[in-house]
């Protein structure tokens, strides 16, 4: 590391390889250590880059839009360039989704599995609930928002992968004594024979700990398909996820025109981009409150007309139940709590990445 990014985190900076899940060709997954960087005490960098930027006069409160005794902190992750990025940037600037005001806290050489994110972000979790309650040293609250990554997400599979982890660590344990013993047991035999009691104990002891390793290995094969999801290639989450997003607007893409979208299709699109104009503001006022429930409900009737047996995913549920809601609460659109900086991050990995090989 250079000396101005050794200054810049102190040591307040760890990397190491982690045991990560990776896909196999012929299915299921294995473990294998991949890089991990990450910044252990966030709640320390949170505050080094709000002092830094008090310091410089940067902070706003958005002529209001953040209530005066409140400091905003967004959390995000996003995978591109082969590595996953959990970031955070403070709202209380002038260009919060700024990528220059977008700090990664953590990063992987990894899928950004429920596995992996469990394995990455599971020590943070204390951390987020502690700076949720916490005040600075100006008195103010610290509120989170997260943008990309639900941190439930983290915590669903949690009891299973520890099982399944520590199935591994014992499998290990149980071979590299089995074969030790069956070692032991061969050199025994040819030396002082099969019928010797010492003989006779360690092929005993070597049977048990075969018996070990059959029962570890179907433990793990049982909680592999706990936490492993398998799909057949039409019904996986991205095509599921993709068809659930074309209907939610009612489009359809048409096969004798190249899967492209044509006439009423096009149209179709304008009723959800109304409520997008709306919502992806800064500030949106009442007026704009009201519009933008009318426009959510006409949008929605719309889809369940057409769409009678179509389902709900859950960014049109987000729509429906809660941006108007969260509009009328708090007058912020979700302009402001965009994930550019997050997305725009990966290019400067990129440009790093070139700079230093």
């Amino acid at each position: 590391m250079c000396h101005a990014s050794r200054k810049a985190v102190g040591e307040n900076l760890k990397g190491e390889l982690a045991p990560f899940s990776f896909s196999l060709p012929s299915g299921g997954e294995e473990f294998r250590g991949a890089p991990l960087v990450f910044i252990p005490d966030m709640i320390l960098k949170v505050v080094e880059l709000l002092e830094e930027n008090d310091r410089a006069g940067r902070l706003t409160w958005h002529n209001g839009v953040i209530p005066a005794s409140e400091i905003w902190i967004k959390l995000g992750g996003d995978k591109g360039g082969g590595t996953f990025k959990m970031n955070f940037q403070i709202v209380n600037v002038a260009a919060p989704n700024s990528v220059n005001n977008t700090c990664v806290f953590c990063c992987f050489e990894a899928d950004d599995s429920y596995t992996n994110l469990h394995i990455a972000l599971e020590r943070y979790k204390e951390q987020v609930e502690h700076l949720q309650g916490m005040t600075w040293s100006l008195d103010l609250e610290l509120d989170f928002y997260h943008t990309e990554v639900d941190q439930s997400r983290y915590s669903l599979y949690s009891q299973e992968l520890q099982r399944l982890h520590q199935y591994k660590v014992e499998l290990q344990e149980a071979k590299q004594s089995e074969s030790v013993l069956q070692q032991l047991a061969t050199y025994m035999a040819v030396l002082i024979g099969e019928s010797n009691p010492l003989t006779a104990d360690l092929l005993h002891q070597s049977a048990n700990t075969s018996k070990i390793v059959k029962q570890l290995e179907t433990k793990i094969a049982a909680s592999t398909a706990v936490v492993t999801r398998e799909f057949p290639l039409n019904e996986g989450p991205f095509v599921k996820e993709l068809d659930m997003a074309l209907q939610s607007i009612g489009v359809h893409r048409q096969q004798y025109f190249g899967g492209t979208f044509v006439g009423n299709h096009v149209h179709k699109t304008l009723k959800f981009a109304k409520c997008h104009s709306i919502y992806d503001q800064s500030f949106i006022d009442e007026a704009q409150v009201h519009e933008l429930e009318q426009s959510v409900q006409e949008f929605m009737e719309f889809f369940r007309t057409n769409f009678p047996k179509g389902t709900i995913p859950i960014k049109m549920h987000m729509v429906e139940d809660h941006a108007v809601q969260w509009a009328r609460s708090t007058h912020v659109g979700f302009g402001l709590l965009g994930e550019q900086g997050a997305e725009s991050i990966h290019a400067k990995f990129n440009n790093l990445a070139r700079y230093i090989s």
